[in-house]
This record gives C-alpha cells, sequence and structure tokens, in this order.
C-alpha cells in the first residue's frame, strides 16, 4: 500500500478502497456519489460494471461492450457496507479529485472501467515486485483480514463482502 500512498491519484484510490471494503471490482467502477451516505457513514453496493457481447450482422465477430446494470451480480449483494474513519477519508480524497462526476471514478468526465482498476492493480504489483494478484484476491484478503478481528461473526463477513459462508 506504501506504493499506493506515494502517488494518490484517482486509480490508487481505488485500489485503497477495494482493499478497505472488499467491494468487487465491477462494483468499484459503478459507484456513484449518491451511493455513499456520509451521516450514517454507509455505502450502498447497488450497480455493477458488466462486460456484454454482440455479433455483428453476418455471426462471424464477437464484439464486447461495456454498460452499468442497476442491478448486482445477485440479489443479496445489494448490500450496505459500514465505512471506518480511514475508508471516509479515502472517499473524501477521491471526491476531492472528482468533485463533479456522477460517478466516483472519473477522469475528464469519462467512467474509469473495471480493466483499468485491474490493470494498475497488476502494475503496482510489479512495482512491488510481488506475484501478481488478482481483485479477487483482495477480496479474500479482506475476508481473511476480518475474520481475525473479533468484531466480525463469520455470517456478517459474507453478507459485507457477499460471498458464500466460510
Amino acid at each position: 500500500m506504501e506504493l499506493v500512498d506515494k502517488k494518490p491519484d484517482i486509480r490508487n484510490l481505488a485500489i485503497h478502497l477495494c482493499f478497505q471494503t472488499g467491494v468487487r471490482v465491477g462494483e468499484l467502477a459503478a459507484l456513484k456519489w449518491e451511493d455513499i451516505d456520509w451521516e450514517n457513514g454507509t455505502l450502498h453496493i447497488q450497480r455493477i460494471e458488466t462486460r456484454a457481447f454482440s455479433q455483428d450482422t453476418n455471426n462471424t465477430k464477437k464484439k464486447s461492450y461495456i454498460t452499468i446494470k442497476e442491478r448486482t451480480k445477485t440479489e443479496s449483494s445489494n448490500r450496505y457496507i459500514d465505512l471506518t474513519d480511514l475508508t471516509l477519508e479515502t472517499l473524501r480524497q477521491i471526491k476531492e479529485l472528482n468533485p463533479d462526476g456522477e460517478y466516483l471514478f472519473e477522469e475528464k468526465h469519462r467512467r474509469i472501467n473495471a480493466h483499468s482498476f485491474r490493470k494498475r492493480l497488476y502494475d503496482l504489483c510489479a512495482q512491488a515486485n510481488i506475484e501478481r494478484k488478482s481483485p479477487h484476491c483482495v477480496r479474500r484478503y479482506e475476508a481473511s483480514k476480518m475474520l481475525s478481528m473479533p468484531k466480525f461473526p463469520e455470517g456478517d463477513i459474507s453478507f459485507l463482502l457477499d460471498i458464500p459462508a466460510i
């Protein structure tokens, strides 16, 4: 995380948020400012970025496109995450970098897609000279970290990260 802290740009802050909340990168890319309840310190996960495929008129070439679904991967994925003071600070830093965007993560008024977050995580792993880690590994890490904390019962972690009970 030192590499992320050295350059707190919007993509690095996205990686921070990923570690702090354990959200999927597709959920991260679809977050809007309206999803944050600053007063109650919660984040509502309610949509996801997906990649879809279409074929040309001759059915010979598949073309992919990225879209935001106004629903989550599963019904239980629609959830609220309690935010720590550190996570709220990360969100404030993101807001400073993107004060007018609809989505949390935008550059030049264009939403940053999930692939960009994956790529940044891979680049950070390479810079740190560590084995390449996927965003899914971040979710598993987050679950393991929470399990070691006495205040997080197993069921709460499963709900928070939208994963089967451990």
